[in-house]
């Protein structure tokens, strides 16, 4: 018996990861790498794009500058708070490569 889960091709007997591996077709194995890949990158971005696109390393505190009300002088508040950086960006284009380049293996594999 085969199922079809998420677009992917899978036999139900195959409990081990290699036997689900040969049940499925590889090309399509190799598209669904590459689409977990492309996901990864952009689940990266919109985490950076949400969290106010910063272009330094990640805070984990929020700085708030304000005045004193008496003085005029400025001073520097700091808040508990995740301020995403370029990690996000560099971890998911990490992400994508390995999985895109892992497609292409699986993919020239199968026309060997």
């Amino acid at each position: 018996m085969h199922v079809w889960v998420a677009g992917v091709f899978f036999g139900c007997n195959a409990l081990t990861l290699p036997g689900v591996l040969q049940n499925v077709p590889k090309t399509m194995f190799a598209q669904s790498l590459r689409f977990a890949g492309i996901s990864i990158f952009m689940i990266g971005m919109l985490i950076w794009l949400i969290g106010g696109a910063r272009a330094g390393f990640t805070n984990t505190s929020i700085e708030h500058v304000k005045v004193d009300e008496i003085t005029g002088l400025e001073f520097t508040e700091y808040e508990d708070g995740l301020e995403p950086g370029i990690e996000f960006i560099a971890a998911g284009f990490f992400g994508f490569g390995v999985l895109v380049a892992a497609g292409a293996y699986f993919e020239n594999k199968q026309k060997l």
